[in-house]
């Protein structure tokens, strides 16, 4: 069995086995005492992988750290609300107010105000579905100020889905009217409404009582143009086109208009004696 030994700073110390032990007195200037706990315990040494339990570091440095249960901070602490935010390199962390408090009222849905919580009092939520008690802009439109519902762009951003609605507009159209017999100068206008890729407009006199106007008796030689919107060479129709209705104001009597089938024209197919005023009706699929 190998023995202890005590030399000039050195102390050689025998395993319990075999093998010893050798600690090493550095050269210190004056007198340097190591004390040893007053337990049973394991020394840790400096380049050894261990966990220490109740121990309190003073100013220690961090080059790395991974916490894996909980980290508990003693001392200056902040306040509720506040949270640790960096100081810069170099620095120390400080206690900082986080300004998380929800803006509006309970169920409005929030928004980033500056950098802090807003709610928007028009739009709310249950947690499953969202309520809009004013207007909504879509494809960065402008929503209405008045009113409640949806506002689309002036130019339409068409979708390929076609199961998405990406339109809506409501509007006038200047009609003009070739190939017809006019007693006086009637003038003419137009209304639409315009769904996604259908649009359904109006013909009509605005001239009361001072224009009597006949249209030709051959069909399809009364063409009414500047439809609003293109239609789509693709009809489902052999005959030519979209039908509608048209009115004499007189006596309530009608015929048929028909088209566009593609372009911003369509036509009178059947006569319509003279009368104060006409009106006509056609829907159709836009181009778009």
């Amino acid at each position: 069995m190998a023995t202890s030994t005590l030399g000039s700073g050195t102390l050689v110390l025998a395993g319990t086995t075999s093998g010893t032990t050798t600690v090493t007195a550095t050269a210190v200037a004056g007198t340097t005492t190591l004390t040893l706990p007053a337990a049973t315990d394991t020394l840790v040494g400096k380049a050894t992988t261990d966990t220490l339990t109740n121990k309190t570091l003073t100013a220690p440095t961090l080059a790395s750290a991974n916490i894996t249960t909980a980290l508990t901070l003693t001392g200056a602490s902040g306040t509720n609300g506040q949270a640790l935010t960096s100081g810069g390199s170099g620095n120390a962390p400080t206690w900082t107010t986080i300004g998380a408090t929800p803006g509006g009222s309970t169920t409005q849905v929030q928004y980033n105000n500056a950098g802090a919580f807003g709610g928007i009092s028009g739009v709310t939520t249950d947690g499953t579905r969202m309520t809009a008690s004013t207007t909504i802009g879509v494809g960065a439109a402008t929503p209405s100020i008045s009113g409640a519902g949806i506002t689309f762009p002036a130019t339409q951003s068409a979708s390929s889905d076609a199961n998405t609605l990406d339109d809506y507009e409501e509007g006038t159209w200047p009609p003009s009217v070739s190939s017809m017999t006019t007693t006086g100068t009637p003038a003419y206008a137009g209304m639409y409404t315009k769904i996604g890729r259908v649009v359904t407009v109006t013909f009509y006199t605005t001239t009361a009582n001072s224009g009597v106007a006949t249209y030709a008796t051959i069909a399809g030689t009364t063409n009414v143009s500047g439809l609003p919107f293109s239609a789509n060479a693709v009809i489902p129709n052999a005959a030519g086109g979209f039908a509608g209705i048209a009115i004499n104001g007189n006596t309530n009597t009608g015929g048929f208009v028909q088209g566009p089938n593609s372009g911003t024209t369509f036509y009178f197919n059947s006569a319509i004696t003279a009368s104060q005023g006409i009106s006509a009706s056609i829907t159709y699929y836009s181009s778009t």
